[in-house]
């Protein structure tokens, strides 16, 4: 016997009717609208990532440039891609909160530095040192 429970969508927060063939069953369901998004694939994944919905997704791969060094952004990024322009979805590691669209030059760039102020200033701070201190580069 088939029970029936209603469920939230993770991509839009509607609620689903779901069939299950066994009561305990938990596993969350999409609604119709979600799984036929265009990027219904890569969004199920950043969903429970990153904690957030579809509509804000849908909000930051509208975002076309970096909003660090404002280069042309490209869908997707990831190690051995190829291409600095790929986009990425930069989040705080401590809190998970989603911050903004990096390129991932900037995303790999701020993940070096400590993914904070400290050591970005730290950075900073040694860029700016006097042109005395720096090595004589001439021969």
């Amino acid at each position: 016997m088939r029970s029936e429970r209603v469920t939230t969508c993770p991509g839009c927060n509607s609620e689903v009717l779901v069939y299950k063939a066994r009561l305990e069953a938990v596993r969350r369901k999409y609604c119709s609208i979600c799984v036929n998004h265009d990027m219904h694939q890569v969004y199920r994944k950043l969903v429970s990532k990153y904690n957030t919905n579809y509509v804000i997704l849908d909000t930051l791969y509208n975002i076309t440039e970096c909003q660090c060094c404002k280069q042309q952004l490209e869908n997707g990024g990831g190690p051995g891609i190829g291409s600095s322009n790929k986009r990425c979805i930069d989040h705080c590691h401590t809190t998970g909160k989603i911050r903004g669209v990096l390129c991932w030059d900037c995303n790999v760039a701020i993940g070096k530095l400590g993914d904070d102020l400290q050591g970005v200033n730290k950075a900073v701070a040694y860029l700016k040192q006097d042109e005395d201190e720096k090595y004589e580069t001439s021969v």
